[in-house]
């Protein structure tokens, strides 16, 4: 990794450890728990900062499409429950449109960014790269659910996560990781993938310590 992504990477490794202490401190949670929105902007644009560097016009396209696809499909979710399964957002994400939080959908091209472009540096396959991606995509949600749903994201009806929602991941995001290596989209940095990583760690502990 080159200086730059050295600093990303330890920045928002430093930012995420933060929060971790933040949010199993009786006292800072709902603090933390405010500044959630803030978190998921301040991730998408340590991410965004390599593919400025690199001039990843491609990619920064795909992306917006991803998070467009990704909010629709969410603005679905929320109307039919066909999508996702019955499920609705709580006020912690910030400001909703159409029953959704605005935020939300940059967490689509973020996880699969992160996903889809380490795959492709393990498999030369696309589809096999993408439906890697959906796997690990889909992993990533079943370690966040829980924190998720306790922390007031979001409530499924009926109180329990359905199968469905972690199908729909994989298949949505198997196929979103295809647009992306199908066209032979990449970015050399390893940020977004720390990111994911690094989120990863960070849901799972508050999973295993606050939930």
């Amino acid at each position: 990794m080159g200086r730059q992504d050295w600093l990303l990477a330890a920045g928002l490794g430093a930012f995420f450890a933060v929060g971790v202490a933040g949010h199993l401190s009786p006292g800072s949670r709902p603090l933390m728990l405010a500044l959630t929105p803030f978190a998921l902007l301040v991730t998408a644009g340590i991410v965004a900062v390599p593919l400025v560097s690199e001039r990843r016009a491609r990619v920064a396209a795909w992306a917006g499409a991803t998070f467009a696809v990704g909010f629709a499909l969410e603005v679905a979710g929320v109307a039919t429950g066909l999508v996702f399964g019955r499920y609705s957002y709580g006020s912690v994400l910030g400001p909703k449109l159409l029953g959704v939080p605005l935020v939300i959908g940059l967490n689509w091209p973020l996880v699969i960014l992160g996903a889809v472009s380490l795959t492709a540096r393990l498999v030369r396959s696309p589809l096999a790269a993408a439906l890697l991606a959906g796997a690990l995509t889909a992993g990533f949600d079943w370690v966040l659910e829980p924190f998720a749903v306790s922390a007031g994201y979001w409530t499924w009806q009926g109180g329990s996560i359905p199968a469905r929602n972690y199908v729909a991941w994989f298949a949505i995001s198997s196929l979103l990781a295809l647009a992306f290596a199908g066209r032979k989209l990449s970015v050399r940095s390893p940020v977004p993938s720390i990111a994911v990583a690094i989120q990863v760690v960070f849901f799972a502990l508050l999973r295993l310590l606050a939930v």
